[in-house]
């Protein structure tokens, strides 16, 4: 079996439920650093923008709370990308999306089939999931030199060092979230530092040429 995080492999193990000799890690699937590229960041308000399926567990409630306590802080825009699962029962309802838009909540731009550009158009990313393996999008905003503020989770641990490329925040937590977008948003100088971070550390581990060369290792040892 093959692992993107260390915190399922050791559930896995500690349940009996696959040998740990049986078992590999291989953080994410990789990302393209060629497509997924670092530029200055776009003049205008401080955007932040959540990348991923219209989902409670994906910590979309969580992330309006925080909105909230950070709007009578800080002037900035709350990019909302991804749809609505309507085959999850812990979608979002787009008439739900709606009026927090109409409430001057967030900007609810849908499916965009172009990450890289909506990557390019922000300055902070925001994941503030339940549970993750390895997010692709977080990956692909640290490979855009983004900052992040994602969840204390093994998932995103993976990606996000506390500190260093962004900040981990408590799950469920709005004020620990709005705090931390808060740093990132008055700071521009925080900004930079941390994305460049990221950039480095995604070139250093998370690339699809490392990812997929450790991939085709396992089944050549499996295949002798």
């Amino acid at each position: 079996m093959i692992f993107e995080n260390e915190g399922d492999r050791e559930y896995f193990v500690k349940g009996k439920l696959v040998q740990s000799e049986k078992t590999h890690l291989i953080a994410g699937v990789g990302v393209d650093v060629e497509r997924f590229t670092m530029l200055p960041e776009p003049p205008g308000l401080p955007v932040i923008v959540f990348p991923a399926r219209m989902l409670w567990d994906k910590g979309v409630g969580v992330l309006i709370e925080a909105a909230r306590i950070l709007h009578t802080r800080q002037k900035v825009r709350l990019v909302l990308v991804g749809m609505p699962d309507p085959g999850n029962p812990t979608s979002v309802d787009e008439a739900t999306l709606r009026r927090w838009e109409q409430e001057k909540m967030i900007e609810y731009w849908g499916w965009q089939d172009d990450m890289n550009a909506v990557f390019q158009q922000s300055h902070i990313v925001t994941l503030p999931s339940m549970y993750e393996g390895v997010p692709t999008a977080l990956l692909e905003a640290a490979a855009c030199g983004k900052p992040l503020v994602a969840t204390d989770i093994p998932g995103c641990r993976a990606i996000v060092k506390d500190g260093i490329n962004g900040f981990l925040v408590p799950v469920q937590d709005p004020k620990a979230l709005a705090d931390a977008l808060e740093k990132l948003v008055k700071d521009p100088a925080l900004r930079r530092k941390m994305g460049a971070a990221g950039r480095k550390l995604v070139e250093e581990q998370f690339t699809d040429t490392s990812v997929n060369e450790a991939t085709l290792a396992v089944y050549q040892t499996l295949l002798g």
